[in-house]
């Protein structure tokens, strides 16, 4: 007799679909999944504004044409990626150190890389997260010294040509996927021009 000796299971699965721990079973308002959601990003946009300080911007948003591009900076910390709480510490985490070197470096803004809500970021492979920032310094215009106006053209197009060979190596180190590449890459070229 098979239905007697899956009573104690059926019994067991009802419970914890009553206390609402099985995935995709809830016992509350389906609002409250919609609320858990809007709070998330404002949870991040706090974070974000709270790691920012008065010499330098930390954001996931590109900076505006008044900028350019100074460094580039990967860094990692060991979390168990299947752990929310884990990886969003981790994330938290290297943000920290992202905006301490781009400090460092003198560095007016920096852009968190990726896409998406800031807490799905990064590259959570098994037990280490990695994630990348972009460092920006306010450009002061200083081409006063130069004759022409080629020579004050070179290094848009040099620093054009550097950040889509950047984006190259980001897809191909496997750091961005091709979606997030094409957006980038379109989004720079927008800068450019």
């Amino acid at each position: 007799m098979v239905f007697p000796k899956s009573l104690p299971i059926l019994a067991a699965c009802l419970g914890l679909g009553a206390c609402g721990m099985l995935p995709g079973i809830s016992d509350g308002d389906p609002a409250d999944a919609a609320r858990a959601e809007a709070e998330a990003p404002s949870a991040a946009d706090g974070f974000i504004s709270r790691v920012s300080t008065l010499e330098l911007t930390v954001s996931t948003d590109a900076p505006g044409n008044e900028f350019r591009q100074v460094d580039q900076f990967t860094r990692y910390a060991r979390v168990n990626c299947n752990i929310a709480s884990q990886r969003d510490a981790g994330l938290e985490t290297i943000v920290r150190k992202l905006r301490d070197e781009a400090a460092a470096g003198n560095a007016d803004y920096l852009r968190i890389v990726g896409a998406g809500p800031f807490y799905n970021r990064g590259i959570c492979d098994e037990s280490q997260l990695q994630l990348s920032g972009t460092a920006y310094r306010r450009d002061t215009g200083g081409t006063s010294g130069q004759v022409g106006g080629s020579a004050a053209s070179a290094p848009a197009t040099d620093s054009l040509a550097g950040r889509l060979e950047e984006l190259e190596a980001l897809r191909d180190r496997g750091l961005i996927n091709q979606n997030e590449y094409e957006q980038l890459r379109e989004r720079v070229l927008d800068e450019a021009y």
